[in-house]
């Protein structure tokens, strides 16, 4: 007896979420499911939900536009099982939330024969028998693969002629898991689900389009309204063109209202209340469940972190404080970062996109917790950078030169960071490069650039000559076949070509533009063979010296006689070994088998097609190469201060919870410049003093509030977030900053946010031991905090008012603790600090701070004996503030609008 029904449907899909998609992928245990850990963030009890839900809702869209099959298949399926359509159809949703459950990985799925082994034992579970289950399983292990399905039905004993019924099993399961795809695919394709629906009779594309394309758009604004849209993602027509998109929308700690819902399947149910295309397709019996739990955990402390060495700190502030693409950094402020992992951070490839517009060398970032790059990874690899010696960074340099050529100079990328570091590391031009090296090096880069012009010719204008190698052959006994193409494989790899051009001066762009038949016959001195050479012959690549009769097997006609036979079509794979000169795919061989008739004009019209885009990105970053050859010596110099911190470095974390992170493989980039003050509040380091000189670096450069914690503190905030040290960082505290940033005052107003902070760190010594102290300051820098918001508004400029009333009143906040304070004389220092600077900007301009700096005197506020300069400041404070009435009240400071 068939157990499911509609009251306890969600039960049991709650029940195969718990066991299957809210436990590690690596199958280790866990106690706590719902500990506000997400285990699987593509394919977790989400995804299953959401498919399951759209499973429902594209059955009940199907009975609406094609309801005879719809009726039929459903009918079939039930009486085979010997039971009513509903359950029919709720034996399919199960099987659809089933659809993942083996996966160890979020990557292409090779686990579907396990999901199907989980869900065969979840229907028998349910009441049916093992062939019975056998139906829904096999449309998990076939999903996407409808005829070896059919040919699975057959052996389970039904009939050929309803094979096309039973299969709505498996198309609903597909049409499930398809929709839900948009979360994690940057371009999807509507043909993923007309593909199906065309396999459903009275379903017509035609008629049909704009009523499903209404729906999908629905779906894809619920996927990213659920944060769970793992990458930029565009919706694209069967035309191919696109039709809605949305940036990537991915934030593990606002999915947990759904993954660690009571009941995951009913939260997502619950949503579509705000999408009226899909809740009008969702039974009245599904719209009414509701949820059995409402508290969700809290999200675990699990930000974004960049590890690094000190040595970013050095040029980071000639690039304001950003971290960015390494190739735009050098282009806006010719300067390159001295420590981070190169060899393996994609710059081998020289990409297809402008300097500017590159995502090559984007900050990556992992998680204090999850994923490949969690804080014990990054601290073990990430943060331990050796200092770079400045002959190395020359000889690196040195070295992209010397095979920059035979590569095709697709290791430009590391040229110009070298050659920036390499900058940054000596005096002058001269130390780095030559004259005529630069000469030499630009004349091999343009002829590069020519050759990739070359290419766009091959196949559309230069053809093989298959009249001239049977003529040769014809007059030379000697000669064979492969000797003519082991010569071109011999004489035209990449870098005797562009010796060629760069010989004949031949403008292969101009030809391009310009493909005349004068023009074009130049071209064809790059193929020419010598009468006599020295190949590579046979597999061996053993010397055999050839003469031949004839030097020219390329021509301007296209061939007729011999057919083509190709054995090789174009990959857009190709190209990318092709750039790197990779054996086998290299010009040479290229050029080989177009003779040998294995590859026809065909293949060269696909590389010219990249050749065009990646040709267009190397003149870009040649253009900045010139650009740091004439930039003079004085943009690449260091100071004192940046020299001593590439010198001696210690380890590093930036930490984020910017929204413009954003996942790329398995990790994370930055969409845009990360600076540090506002995108990155929170660094990380070894050991107190490393957290003190990093204070210091912060404040000596007047950043935006960070808060430096140690190593130790992530890790512990990792188990406990609300162990994490306490933060002054408030908008209100940044408000502050920005209003008063340009003016002249703007250097006092840093000096109270720094003691500020320095009475922070006594809030968190005390924080566990002294509770009296530890109250008395948390109330202290928060009725601060307060004053801040009406002193301060981000909306409205200052006044000379607003800031007596602000200093007049945080001066008696300070006092009200006195009696608490005195009796901790660290504490009282930094509040003496903070009333010398309360008291200069009373008067809007320093004469009590300036006064005081010459006479090297400073408050001693609550010291027992300084009691009578206790008494004299209070004095003065009293006079001062008086003194304010003469300013007009509405008196505009500084405008924040700067």
């Amino acid at each position: 007896m068939i157990t499911l029904t509609e009251a306890n449907f969600p039960l049991k899909a709650q029940e195969v979420i718990e066991q299957y998609y809210l436990k590690p992928m690596n199958g280790s245990k866990k106690s706590n499911l719902k500990d506000g850990h997400i285990e699987r963030i593509i394919h977790g009890g989400m995804h299953a939900s959401r498919a399951t839900l759209w499973s429902l809702v594209m059955n009940q869209l199907l009975k609406k536009l094609a309801p005879v099959y719809v009726h039929s298949a459903l009918d079939k399926i039930a009486s085979h099982l010997k039971t009513d359509t509903q359950t029919a159809l709720l034996l399919i949703l199960i099987t659809t939330t089933c659809h993942d459950s083996a996966r160890k990985g979020e990557g292409a799925d090779i686990w579907e024969a396990e999901s199907a082994a989980n869900t065969l034992e979840i229907l028998k579970s349910l009441g049916l028998e093992d062939a019975q289950a056998q139906l829904f399983a096999n449309a998990v292990h076939w999903k996407d693969q409808p005829t070896v399905y059919k040919k699975e039905l057959c052996k389970l004993g039904i009939d050929e002629q309803d094979c096309n019924a039973f299969d709505y099993i498996r198309k609903l399961v597909n049409l499930g898991d398809n929709l839900d795809l948009m979360r994690c695919i940057g371009s999807f394709d509507l043909s993923y689900i007309f593909n199906t629906l065309n396999t459903i009779e009275g379903l017509d594309q035609e008629v049909h389009h704009n009523e499903v394309v209404a729906l999908i758009k629905s779906m894809h604004q619920m996927i990213y309204d659920q944060h769970d849209m793992f990458f930029d993602s565009t919706v694209l027509d069967l035309d191919n063109k696109p039709i809605f998109s949305h940036p990537s929308s991915h934030t593990p700690a606002k999915k947990l209202q759904f993954e660690h819902a009571g009941n995951v399947f009913i939260a997502i149910v619950q949503d579509v209340i705000k999408y009226p295309e899909i809740q009008a397709l969702v039974p009245d019996e599904f719209k009414n469940l509701k949820n059995t739990e409402d508290t969700i955990p809290a999200a675990p402390f699990d930000p974004f972190i960049h590890g690094t060495t000190s040595a970013t700190l050095a040029l980071i502030s000639k690039t304001n404080f950003q971290l960015m693409p390494v190739l735009k950094m050098i282009d806006d402020f010719q300067t390159a970062p001295m420590v981070g992992e190169l060899t393996k951070g994609g710059y081998s490839v020289l990409g297809f996109k402008s300097v500017q517009e590159e995502d090559i060398g984007a900050t990556s970032y992992g998680n204090v917790l999850t994923g490949n790059y969690n804080l014990k990874k990054i601290t073990a690899n990430y943060t331990l950078f050796k200092p770079l010696a400045s002959s190395t960074a020359l000889q690196n340099f040195k070295n992209s030169i010397k095979y920059g050529l035979a590569s095709g100079f697709s290791n430009f990328n590391l040229l110009l960071i070298y050659f920036t570091r390499a900058r940054q590391m000596h005096q002058s031009l001269d130390q780095v490069i030559t004259k005529a090296e630069i000469d030499t090096l630009n004349q091999q880069l343009q002829g590069t650039v020519q050759f990739y012009y070359f290419i766009q010719l091959l196949g559309t204008y230069i053809h093989p000559d298959f009249e001239a190698i049977k003529e040769a052959l014809a007059q030379s006994s000697s000669l064979t076949k492969r000797d003519i193409t082991d010569a071109a494989f011999s004489l035209l790899n990449m870098e005797q070509i562009v010796k060629k051009i760069m010989l004949h001066n031949i403008d292969m762009k101009d030809i391009l533009l310009n493909p005349t038949e004068e023009n074009l016959e130049k071209v064809l001195k790059v193929l020419k063979f010598p009468k006599k050479a020295v190949i590579k012959s046979g597999f061996a690549a053993v010397d055999k010296e050839i003469e031949l009769p004839i030097a020219q097997f390329f021509s301007l006609k296209k061939p007729t006689l011999p057919k083509y036979e190709i054995s090789e079509q174009y990959d857009e794979h190709h190209f990318g070994y092709f750039s790197r000169n990779i054996n086998g795919y290299c010009i040479n061989d290229c050029i080989e088998q177009f003779l040998s008739q294995r590859v026809g004009a065909d293949y060269f019209v696909g590389l010219s097609k990249e050749a065009k885009k990646y040709v267009f990105a190397l003149e870009d970053r040649i253009r900045v190469f010139n650009k740091l050859v004439h930039a003079p010596q004085e943009q690449f110099n260091l100071t004192v201060d940046q020299q001593a911190l590439l010198k001696a470095t210690y380890p590093i974390i930036f930490v984020s919870e910017s929204s413009n992170i954003r996942p790329y493989g398995d990790e994370y980039r930055n969409s845009v410049p990360s600076r540090l003050g506002d995108d990155i509040r929170l660094i990380a380091t070894d050991t107190i003093s490393h957290q003190e000189h990093l204070k210091k670096y912060l404040r000596q450069h007047q950043v935006n509030p960070v808060q430096v914690v140690l190593f130790s503190d992530l890790e512990k905030a990792s188990k406990d977030k609300s162990s994490l040290p306490l933060s002054i960082d408030s908008q209100q505290l940044r408000n502050m900053l920005t209003n008063t940033k340009a003016h002249k005052h703007g250097r006092l107003f840093y000096e109270l946010y720094e003691m500020l902070d320095d009475l922070n760190d006594k809030r968190n010594k005390y924080r566990y031991n002294n509770p009296q102290v530890y109250k008395a300051l948390d109330r202290l820098l928060g009725e601060i905090n307060n004053e801040m918001s009406t002193a301060f508004p981000l909306d409205n400029p200052i006044s000379g008012s607003a800031i007596r009333a602000f200093c007049t009143r945080n001066t008696t906040l300070i006092e009200e603790q006195k009696s608490i304070f005195e009796q901790h004389r660290g504490v009282l220092g930094i509040l003496d600090t903070i009333l010398t600077v309360l008291a200069s900007l009373i008067v809007l301009y320093p004469v009590v701070y300036l006064y005081q700096k010459a006479h090297n005197i400073q408050h001693t506020f609550f010291n027992t004996d300084s009691a009578i300069k206790a008494q004299n400041t209070m004095a003065t404070l009293s006079k001062i503030n008086a003194s304010a009435d003469d300013f007009p009240e509405d008196e505009v400071v500084i405008s924040c609008s700067a």
